[in-house]
């Protein structure tokens, strides 16, 4: 059962961004930095490819590292070339990187359920 999203006035505060997320997460994230290469479309609807490393992982989706800000909704295409992976994701969520300055942390949700991920 999907919880209600928090009320996060106060969590702000005391949790930083990234950590809040998972208080309205239905799954675990497991720390894990493997290449993935994504396509897509940016803000201006400019294609791109770009090489990235996962932050974390889970069995619905991702968390990766980019130099773009995509809008949350837009749909990216993941491939992890260590396996021949691929499947599509949605951005769910989208902010700065704190510790490195025109990077963006970039969380993306599978669209459909994957049983060839990393973890299923």
């Amino acid at each position: 059962m999907k919880r209600d999203k928090p009320d996060l006035s106060q969590a702000r505060d005391t949790l930083g961004w990234f950590d809040s997320w998972k208080m309205y997460r239905d799954d675990q994230r497991v720390p894990l930095r493997e290449p993935v290469i994504l396509e897509g479309r940016d803000k201006e609807g400019k294609a791109f490819v770009e090489e990235a490393v996962t932050e974390n992982v889970s069995r619905e989706g991702l968390c990766v590292e980019m130099t773009c800000a995509l809008k949350p909704g837009t749909v990216l295409q993941v491939c992890a070339p260590y396996d021949g992976f691929r499947s599509q994701a949605c951005v769910a969520a989208v902010r700065p990187s704190k510790s490195r300055p025109g990077k963006f942390l970039i969380g993306l949700k599978f669209v459909k359920s994957n049983k060839d991920w990393i973890i299923h």
